[in-house]
């Protein structure tokens, strides 16, 4: 069998083209700027990844909040005409004279943990996340142990809605597993776990 080779001096001399002529262009070109990439690309990755983050942490309370068709029926449960009102008030968006009924309600019978705990839920939802606490610090202290369980559960959504992970967890601790709540809670605890160092 014959071997063909081509010597040295048969192969004519050309300058070497890559086959990718661009990505060598651009190769050299990062390497001659590496640090201007670097920083480029940090700060690229910084803002998709703050993106990212804004969506997930502001789904993250909507995951968990009171929603207005639980508030309502909550309120209409009540069987009290003003608690229908409310009801409608809120149904119609005007959230701030629902409320206002129902605080009126509360100072008049501040012993009604349900009443307190929808007006607590009606309070986080519109942001008035002080008075809120207030309200189920008091709640809490009154509370039998099913109804310190919803209160626990108020507190860290409060919480949550503040992004105060840390306090939060701590409310959803004194959850029981007994409560209807736990598994929301031990859900909640695993999402928020990121943020709290523990």
């Amino acid at each position: 069998m014959e071997v063909f080779s081509l010597s040295k001096t048969d192969v004519p001399k050309q300058r070497f083209v890559p086959p990718y002529l661009f990505l060598h262009k651009l190769r050299s070109k990062v390497t001659n700027h590496a640090g201007f990439f670097k920083i480029t690309m940090a700060v690229l990755l910084s803002g998709v990844a703050f993106i990212s983050w804004d969506t997930w942490r502001s789904n993250l309370y909507k995951d968990y909040d009171f929603n207005s068709q639980s508030i309502m029926y909550s309120l209409k449960k009540m069987r009290a005409k003003e608690f229908t009102v409310a009801a409608e008030y809120y149904a119609k968006g005007n959230k701030a004279r629902a409320t206002e009924i129902i605080a009126q309600y509360y100072r008049l019978n501040p012993r009604n943990i349900e009443l307190g705990l929808i007006y607590a839920q009606m309070l986080t939802s519109e942001g008035y996340f002080d008075v809120s606490k207030l309200v189920l610090n008091t709640i809490f202290l009154k509370a039998n142990d099913q109804q310190k369980q919803e209160t626990a559960y108020t507190m860290a959504i409060t919480f949550l809605k503040e992004e105060n992970y840390i306090y939060c967890k701590y409310w959803l601790k004194k959850i029981s597993k007994n409560n209807f709540r736990y598994d929301q809670a031990q859900q909640l605890i695993a999402k928020i776990k990121p943020f709290t160092n523990s």
